[in-house]
């Protein structure tokens, strides 16, 4: 602890009933803050039902540009989508890896948009 929390609680309070208000704005308004949903469950993967697949985009085909143009699509996704939308590797069992990714959105037409932009 510091000192001055230790002189004055108040100011220690204070700073978790504004941290408290903070993540409780920050939970209301999640989608407007940040529409990324990271570890989606089931019920939120089950509100994203327009998929775009996107085979190839991974580190063992892509090497090094892999990064750039994974970051590319999600910053996309970030700047022009108002929904939600998550991100999760395909798995591709006879590669016995991930074989691309697989963009999940809220809203059929960023869905369609992502797709037209990134094939």
């Amino acid at each position: 602890m510091r000192y001055n929390e230790i002189v004055n609680p108040e100011r220690s309070a204070d700073k978790i009933s504004m941290r408290k208000i903070m993540d409780a704005v920050r939970a209301a308004n999640a989608i407007q803050i940040w529409p990324e949903i990271d570890n989606a469950t089931a019920d939120q993967q089950a509100a994203m039902p327009h998929i775009v697949e996107c085979h190839g985009l991974t580190v063992h085909d892509l090497g090094q540009a892999f990064a750039e143009e994974f970051q590319g699509r999600r910053l996309w996704c970030r700047k022009n989508c108002q929904s939600g939308f998550t991100v999760a590797p395909i798995w591709g069992a006879a590669l016995g890896r991930d074989s691309g990714r697989r963009f999940s959105f809220a809203d059929s037409m960023e869905a369609a948009r992502f797709r037209r932009t990134w094939g």
